[in-house]
Formats: C-alpha cells, sequence, structure tokens
C-alpha cells in the first residue's frame, strides 16, 4: 500500500504536474550532452556533418519541441571548419531561423568563418536578449580597437540592466577620462556585486568624501557588514564604525567590526567585549568560550587596558562552577599568561 501511494505521488508530482516538462527536458538533454561529448572525439567527415545537419533542420522544422539554442554545444563541435560552418548559416537562413534563438552559433560560424562584419550584425540586433552575446560584443569591440562603439554598448548596458556579468571588462576597457560616468556607474556595479576593496579604491579617487559615504551607506543597508566597515575604515570613519558596533549583535563576527577601533576608542570596545563575552559564557558551551576569546584577544593589543583585562580574565577563570573548556579556550588564546 505505501509503495502504491508513493507512485502516485510520484504521478502526481512528475508526470501530471508542472514538473514534467523539465523533467523530460532535463532527460533528453543528459542524452544530447553525453552524444556531444562522443562526437568531439571522433573525425567526422565533411559530407556525414551536412547530411546530420540537414537531417536536424528537417526534423527540427517538423516538431519543434526544444529550442534551437540547445543545441548551441552539439553545432559547435560539428562546425569546426568553414566549409560546415557556411553550409550551416546557409540552413539557417534557407529555414528562416535567424533569431535570437541561434544568435550562438550565428556568432560561433561568423568565427570559424572568420567574418566580423557578420559577427558584429548579429550581436548588435541580439545583445539585449542575452547575457552571453553582450559580453561577447563587448570583448569583440575591444579586440578590433573600437573605442566609441564600445563605449556606446557600455552605456546601453548599464542604463538597462544593473548587472555585473560585464562590468569588468568595461572597467578595465573603456577610456576612464573620456566616458568618466560610465566608468564610475560600471564601478560601483562591480563594488556593489563583488564587494571589491581594490575596485573601491579606484572609485574613491573619482567622488568626494560625501558621496562615498552615501555609497558606503548602501553596503550597511544591503550587504555584509565585513565589507561596510572595511570601506569606512579606508575613509577613517571610526567614530561611524564604533556606533556601528554598538548596535550589532552578532557576536560572532563582532571581531572583525571592532578591530579597527580597538586601540581608538579602547574603553568603549572593551565595555561591548565584556558584554559579549558575559552573555557568552553565561551561555556555555565550546564555541562560546571560543568566541568569547577571540574578542578579549583583541584587548592584548592595548597596553593601558592590560590590567583591567587581567582582572576581567581571572573573574571567569574562577568562575563558580569551574568551567575547564573556558580556561582551556583562553588558554590557547594566549590569554592565561
Amino acid at each position: 500500500m505505501s509503495l502504491l501511494k508513493n507512485c502516485l505521488v510520484l504521478c502526481e508530482n512528475d508526470l501530471f504536474g508542472d514538473a514534467i516538462e523539465d523533467y523530460i527536458q532535463d532527460i533528453v538533454s543528459n542524452y544530447l550532452n553525453t552524444f556531444t561529448k562522443a562526437l568531439s572525439s571522433k573525425d567526422i567527415p565533411t559530407e556525414i556533418i551536412k547530411l546530420f545537419i540537414e537531417l536536424f533542420f528537417k526534423r527540427y522544422l517538423k516538431y519543434k519541441a526544444y529550442y534551437l539554442y540547445n543545441f548551441d554545444n552539439l553545432f559547435e563541435v560539428l562546425i569546426q571548419q568553414s566549409n560546415t560552418a557556411t553550409y550551416l548559416l546557409h540552413k539557417l537562413e534557407e529555414y528562416n531561423l535567424y533569431s535570437a534563438e541561434s544568435a550562438i552559433i550565428l556568432l560561433r560560424i561568423a568565427t570559424v568563418i572568420d567574418d566580423d562584419s557578420l559577427y558584429l550584425k548579429v550581436a548588435n540586433e541580439f545583445y539585449e536578449y542575452e547575457e552571453k552575446i553582450a559580453l561577447a560584443l563587448l570583448k569583440k569591440y575591444k579586440t578590433l580597437n573600437q573605442e566609441s562603439n564600445f563605449a556606446k554598448i557600455a552605456q546601453t548596458l548599464l542604463e538597462q540592466k544593473n548587472n555585473s556579468s560585464y562590468t569588468l571588462i568595461i572597467i578595465d576597457t573603456i577610456n576612464k577620462e573620456k566616458y568618466e560616468e560610465t566608468y564610475i556607474k560600471a564601478l560601483k556595479i562591480y563594488i556593489t556585486d563583488a564587494k571589491s576593496v581594490a575596485h573601491y579604491k579606484l572609485l574613491r579617487e573619482y567622488l568626494d568624501q560625501s558621496d562615498r559615504l552615501i555609497f558606503i551607506e548602501t553596503m550597511n543597508k544591503f550587504f555584509s557588514s565585513s565589507f561596510y566597515i572595511k570601506l569606512l575604515e579606508i575613509e577613517q570613519e571610526y567614530k561611524k564604525i564604533l556606533l556601528f558596533s554598538q548596535k550589532y549583535n552578532d557576536s560572532y563576527t563582532l571581531k572583525k567590526v571592532l578591530e579597527p577601533i580597538v586601540t581608538i576608542y579602547p574603553n568603549e570596545v572593551f565595555d561591548n567585549i565584556k558584554k559579549q563575552v558575559n552573555t557568552l559564557v553565561g551561555e556555555r558551551g565550546r564555541n562560546n568560550y571560543q568566541t568569547a576569546s577571540s574578542l578579549l584577544q583583541l584587548m592584548l593589543s592595548v597596553p593601558s587596558k592590560q590590567e583591567e583585562l587581567r582582572i576581567f580574565i581571572k573573574k571567569h577563570y574562577e568562575h563558580q562552577p569551574r568551567l575547564p573548556a573556558l580556561r582551556d579556550e583562553l588558554n590557547k588564546a594566549g590569554l592565561l599568561k
């Protein structure tokens, strides 16, 4: 009975549900990938490839069960020579299959037959449909040293899509003196996505202090605290870091927040650490003791706090009941010397 029930659930979810199309497509895709991989290791005569292409389109046009781009990898294996690439191009034209669906393979054809005009025609027509095509177009203009065309596409992409897929090539390629606004926009998108301190240092040369702080605050709203703190540290905004640390409630990552300001605000930092350590030790557990010891380690860099640190540690060391795991973690952290 249980087996029958499981079968019915499977049928309901996979056979009679919306998942069936994806399920079957995954099966066929696996077979196609295996077939393509096998073909790539064979030396297939040109005439056989042409016959295969002809047969493919007859079946494709009859059934149209899949998109042409599902076969991009297969066609790429088949058209290693200009004669087969040209033959495939003629078939796409003959069957009126010049479209966004066939754009990737058309770019491959253009590369094989060394036809830059075809490459640019296809890429310019369809780059807004597919990130891969947009990136290919930028790379082509970079290779051809067509600065104004590169900048035009870059500007369009950054206006339409807040996407980092192509921002790095824009940053590395565009004439930043001539297209400064585009360069800055690309930097902001890339920094936001990649959390790159190196690229923030490039960006800050183009922004005044107030604009830099406005940008940094966007990191606080949407991204990791560690990156936000790194940027504040670069700007020497230590007061902001202190205020942030006093509201921060994750003791396991607090150390990274406090590191830049421990010698600048030792009293406030130590007060925060003591509060966190008391909570962690009270909750018990080896992981909590490790975190508490790691936080206390920060104070070793402040000479004026060594005696206060020693007294605070001793208080926990002599805690009743005894906590040997805490003592072990304090010792590992070099805090019981």
